[in-house]
């Protein structure tokens, strides 16, 4: 059996996390390690692994430019 299809899954999951308002930094969270552990398999196999680097910072832009609590948690003293 294929762990492609549950992959998908939890995939899935996360970004419907991501979209909603409520749940987003969840989302988020759970995206980043997703794609961390993308980013540790495609190193071990030797392959580029810049794209899910700047998507998880894609990620983490939006939040940032969508959530003020997240703005106000980072603004400078």
């Amino acid at each position: 059996v294929s762990p492609v299809q549950p992959i998908g899954f939890v995939l899935l999951g996360c970004t419907l996390l991501y979209i909603l308002p409520r749940t987003r930094i969840l989302g988020a969270l759970l995206l980043t390690a997703y794609l961390g552990g993308a980013v540790a398999t495609m190193a071990r196999l030797g392959e580029p692994f810049v794209f899910p680097i700047i998507f998880a910072v894609l990620v983490w832009g939006g939040v940032f430019l969508r959530d003020e609590r997240l703005r106000n948690l980072l603004k400078p003293r």
